[in-house]
């Protein structure tokens, strides 16, 4: 019983045995096929034919030739396209020595090629060649147009401004310009570089009422000219606004400190200043100068040193105001008649006099409003107030007059967000109750 005992024992270790082997043998077989898998080939392509310089968003064909070792078969060729940093953005395979690819990916610097095989006898099986890479340089082309504004009024013989907004920051491309004013029958056709503006004479034969349409092209020479943007604009309705009169400063004080205001402002009007002043003695007894500006609702002449003692004091004046929007005739003027100046009750804002070697400057000459970016891509735009004093009122208008944000500064530095707004010119006034100031922004 004993002895039986002892031989199955022995036959049980001997069965277990002969399996653990079996089973390794196993392991051991399927370990050396995946090596087999990832194995390399002794075949690589010499060399990748294509263009150097490509266009985004065009096909491109590439080629090669290679030749493969004696112990395999050839399956298939692997391409990849990379990024600078060897990242694949794209991969595919095919059955030919060359590739039509669809490059629309700016990133893109470089294709690579290899050959795969299938070993002889071991179908099963394949292997891999080298990697063989040509560096490529995609050509961005013509930056495509996301808006035209323009800057000047639509009548006879003005100037006018216009300026294309695009997605690309920096952009150094000519553009093609084709203008055409209604009821005008030849166009204004030219050229401008990068974002510089593009400057036009109005014909004389335009009544500033037709719409006006533009046609600009990106032109670039190597991958062809970019889709030609077009953009209808219609000028604001014209009309003679009524001037009611013109308020005088309460006391005269030398320098620009004296402010001569329009009665009943109106938004979207043009007003244009006739200043007539006479001087105590000096070279120029009598001075007639002009001042116009859309929304030019106050001016402040300078009025000389304040002492008639010395040359160059204003001791008298007239001023004469007009208005107009659109290409309309000028209104009829209102006039403060002729005023004789005393500078007796005057006295000067502070030491302000004194710093600008007695000619006394208001606020408004001291304060800078500084707004950027301007253009601004995405209607934001930053303002500096920086020298005007208390609170501040902020009011924006668009091209045709219309009021469209009004709001209260208390900070000097604040930002002004018109992202949800038509792209466009708009008017930016800055107001303290006392002094102001107008500057143009496009968005």
């Amino acid at each position: 019983m004993k002895t039986n005992k002892l031989l199955f024992t022995f036959l049980f270790a001997c069965i277990s045995f002969m399996g653990m082997s079996k089973n390794n043998d196993s392991l051991i077989k399927i370990e050396a096929e995946d090596n087999r898998l990832d194995m390399h080939c002794a075949a690589y392509i010499p060399q990748i034919s294509g263009p150097g310089l490509l266009c985004l968003n065009n096909k491109y064909t590439f080629t090669w030739l290679h030749t493969g070792p004696n112990w395999a078969n050839f399956l298939e060729y692997e391409w990849e396209l990379l990024d600078k940093h060897n990242t694949p953005l794209k991969r595919g395979t095919n059955k030919y020595s060359y590739a039509t690819l669809y490059l629309d990916n700016y990133a893109v610097t470089q294709i690579r090629v290899r050959s795969i095989h299938g070993v002889k006898n071991d179908p099963a099986n394949y292997c891999k060649g080298y990697w063989t890479t040509l560096p490529i340089e995609i050509i961005r082309g013509a930056t495509p147009i996301t808006e035209v504004t323009s800057i000047g009024s639509f009548c006879k013989s003005n100037n006018v401004a216009f300026t294309i907004l695009h997605h690309s920051i920096k952009n150094d491309k000519p553009y093609k310009w084709e203008i055409h004013f209604g009821g005008v029958p030849i166009p204004i056709v030219g050229t401008s570089n990068g974002i510089q503006p593009f400057l036009v004479t109005v014909p004389n034969n335009y009544f500033g009422i037709d719409p006006i349409q533009v046609f600009v092209t990106p032109v670039n020479s190597i991958c062809g000219d970019g889709p030609t943007y077009n953009k209808v604009i219609t000028p604001a309705p014209p009309f003679t606004p009524l001037v009611k009169g013109i308020i005088k400063p309460v006391k005269y004080c030398s320098g620009k400190s004296n402010t001569f205001r329009v009665s009943n402002p109106m938004p979207g009007t043009e007003y244009k200043w006739t200043i007539e002043r006479y001087y105590s003695f000096g070279p120029q007894p009598g001075l007639l100068t002009k001042e116009m500006g859309f929304e030019m609702n106050e001016i402040t002449p300078d009025f000389g040193s304040g002492n008639p003692s010395s040359a160059g004091t204003v001791v008298k004046y007239r001023i004469k105001l007009q208005g107009r929007s659109g290409c309309n005739p000028w209104s009829a003027p209102v006039s403060t008649g002729m005023v004789y100046v005393s500078y007796s009750n005057c006295n000067p804002i502070g030491s302000i006099s004194s710093l600008s070697g007695g000619q006394g400057k208001s606020q408004a000459d001291l304060f800078d409003m500084n707004i950027y970016p301007n253009p601004s891509s995405s209607g934001v735009f930053n303002i500096n107030t920086l020298g005007l004093e208390g609170t501040k009122k902020i009011q924006v208008y668009d091209i045709s007059g219309k009021y469209i944000i009004e709001k209260t500064l208390e900070a000097n530095q604040s930002k002004l967000d018109l992202s949800t707004y038509s792209r466009g010119l708009y008017f930016v006034k800055i107001s303290n109750g006392v002094d102001q100031k107008t500057q143009k922004i496009i968005f």
